[in-house]
């Protein structure tokens, strides 16, 4: 049953679920601000191995290879 009730609180639902990931940020951005200025010194590092894992993927996707991974964790 549709109602215009139903219809307020499925949009209000809605629009909490996008709303509050953004207030969550806006409301933690200088604590992540300071915790950013520590981990800038690693990022380099974590770069490269995310660019590793990437390709390593990629590589077995292309290959279709990429079931061997899955299996490990089943």
């Amino acid at each position: 049953v549709s109602t215009l009730s139903v219809g307020v609180i499925l949009l209000f639902a809605y629009s909490m679920g996008l709303g509050i990931p953004f207030i969550i940020t806006a409301l933690l951005i200088d604590k992540f601000k300071s915790m950013y200025k520590r981990i800038n010194k690693i990022l380099p590092y974590i770069e490269v191995i995310s660019g590793v894992i990437l390709i390593i993927f990629g590589v077995l996707l292309y290959f279709n290879m990429l079931i061997k991974i899955s299996g490990y964790f089943y």
